[in-house]
């Protein structure tokens, strides 16, 4: 039987428990999750991929959208567009599409391309704690629940964690959120069952 946590408590356990991996740790698990990722036919058959840059302890996608790029997959990360909003912008060079945002996180130029979120195929989404059926924990800005309102049903959102962000306690969903459709961890690619 599983049993119900309450997310205001457990965002705070779920980033220390992220930020007190070493930095060995992280490394090598966001370097097998790239892996994990690199090898889904998904995303080589996506139409756009949205992803973050990370930030801190999360798991690390700066390899990953530089090998993204490298493929000529065609990449966007969020731009922040207003409270609690984002959009998706597209990015063709790391080092020129890319600056220092908002709260110290890297964020597209305004010169970029906006892109319509229903022409995204696929979603790599951070959080702070996932659950066995998708329910993700951020921040608790609400800026992918807002953003994720407006994709299409039939999209791909993965959710990118370290093995230690998965537990095996049922998060209470909220009406307004979406459940991730697979879990990419050092350990593997989940798929989550509807």
């Amino acid at each position: 039987m599983t049993t119900i946590i309450d997310r205001s408590i457990i965002r705070r356990n779920a980033l220390e428990v992220r930020d007190g991996l070493s930095p060995e740790a992280r490394e090598i698990g966001s370097l097998s999750i790239s892996e994990h990722i690199l090898n889904q036919p998904k995303v080589e058959r996506s139409n756009y991929v949205f992803m973050y840059l990370s930030f801190r302890s999360e798991v690390d996608t700066w390899m990953l959208a530089q090998e993204l790029l490298d493929k000529g997959i065609r990449l966007c990360i969020p731009m922040i567009s207003g409270p609690g909003e984002m959009e998706a912008r597209r990015i063709t060079d790391l080092r020129s599409d890319v600056e220092l945002g908002p709260m110290g996180i890297s964020s597209p130029l305004a010169s970029t391309e906006r892109v319509d979120p229903r022409l995204i195929d696929l979603v790599l989404a951070p959080g702070l704690l996932f659950d066995h059926k998708g329910i993700r924990i951020g921040y608790g800005g609400g800026y992918y629940d807002r953003f994720l309102k407006n994709v299409r049903d039939q999209i791909e959102i993965w959710g990118l964690c370290y093995d230690e962000q998965v537990t095996n306690k049922s998060i209470e969903k909220n009406p307004w959120e979406r459940a991730v459709t697979a879990l990419v961890t050092p350990s593997g690619f989940i798929r989550i069952s509807a």
